[in-house]
């Protein structure tokens, strides 16, 4: 593959039911810990960035839970909002809409720094899994050996783009 343009990263939130008792990262981590048997996390399938993430964070903070993988994330956060799993690291555009709904409670970002549309909430490094830092990003890829040319001209109008104020404003969304 060639490699074209950079889209752009997207934050992701760590979302619980909530009835979990964890209020925090740290909480959780604690909670984890004392019963890790107990508690489950969900994703929207296996080898996804959210699964990936929740194991870079079991990894982090020496934890367990139990995967259920699910054919996308509108069935993982219904269960995660029903209570039959307990934690999500889902996108933020996903997650957004359930945070400001009161449906799930957020604990923190994955990102290193705090999210532009939740900068009250503290992100995962923050929080007690030092120097936790996870995101997801897109890129525009073509086939192997695109001529220079193409690849010019798309990255041109790639970049040109992100300097249109309107259409930053719609692509960042969340």
């Amino acid at each position: 593959m060639t490699p074209i343009g950079f889209l752009g990263r997207v934050n992701h939130a760590v979302i619980v039911n909530n009835a979990l008792p964890a209020k925090n990262i740290a909480e959780l981590i604690a909670l984890l810990k004392a019963s890790p048997e107990k508690y489950s996390y969900a994703t929207p399938g296996s080898g996804t960035m959210q699964h990936l993430m929740t194991e870079y964070f079991k990894s982090v903070t020496g934890t367990e839970m139990m995967h259920v993988p699910y054919r996308g994330s509108g069935p993982a956060i219904v269960d995660l909002i029903a209570g039959n799993v307990h934690v999500m690291f889902e996108t933020m555009p996903s997650a957004l809409q359930h945070i400001k709904a009161g449906s799930v409670r957020v604990l923190a970002v994955t990102s290193a720094q705090r999210a532009k549309y939740l900068p009250d909430v503290p992100t995962v490094s923050e929080s007690g899994a030092a120097n936790y830092d996870a995101t997801s990003w897109y890129g525009v890829f073509g086939p192997a050996n695109t001529p220079a040319a193409v690849v010019k001209t798309l990255n041109s109008a790639i970049n040109a783009s992100f300097k249109n104020q309107a259409f930053v404003d719609r692509w960042v969304g969340v």
